[in-house]
């Protein structure tokens, strides 16, 4: 708990050494989710999802107000660890398309708030969920910083996961995580 505090701390004292933010153009990125609370599988041991995650704003509905609201896509690759030692990796991968809202905070600081789904392969069988064909379903909040005198800007976000079918196939209990992502984006400048 302490490094997230760092972490937003170090991010709302940048506002005040940045240009004006120029958020209204798209971004091309990557990060890395860091699971902080796993579901305990019936088997007996912790579901522990690795997240690296690909980031693409596709289009601002709101480019012409003073916050942004962007559609997005996140491609993704899981590599699912376990407590238990002798329990073998499991992956996952897949995509999805999402929305969200950025609050102007400053001049180079936004507040976020992101929901996002899409289908996905996991290869994990448990007596929650079926191995194959899942939707991965996200909400998040957090902080998107740029820096000064950069097209480069860093994410920090917590986020909560979910995965399951949508009954499509038996057991769908489904798995729920949370994360800690951060990443870094490059904003693609129109010239």
């Amino acid at each position: 708990m302490r490094i997230i505090i760092l972490f937003c701390c170090f991010f709302l004292t940048m506002t005040s050494f940045g240009q004006d933010f120029g958020a209204k153009n798209k971004a091309l990125g990557f990060g890395l989710g860091i699971p902080f609370a796993n579901t305990t599988l019936p088997e007996g041991y912790k579901y522990i999802p690795y997240q690296l995650l690909g980031y693409y704003t596709l289009h601002n509905f709101a480019k012409k107000k003073k916050n942004n609201f962007w559609l997005y896509v996140e491609p993704q690759w899981v590599l699912v660890g376990y407590d238990d030692s002798a329990q073998d990796f499991d992956m996952e991968f897949g995509a999805n398309l999402g929305l969200k809202y950025e609050f102007n905070f400053g001049k180079t600081t936004l507040l976020t708030a992101a929901i996002g789904s899409g289908p996905h392969v996991i290869s994990v069988e448990t007596t929650d969920q079926a191995r194959g064909f899942i939707f991965s379903d996200n909400m998040e909040i957090g902080i998107r910083q740029l820096f000064k005198n950069s097209d480069w800007e860093l994410h920090l976000k917590a986020r909560w996961r979910h995965i399951s079918n949508a009954n499509l196939k038996k057991p769908n209990d489904g798995i729920d995580t949370y994360l800690i992502v951060v990443g870094v984006a490059k904003q693609l400048i129109d010239r």
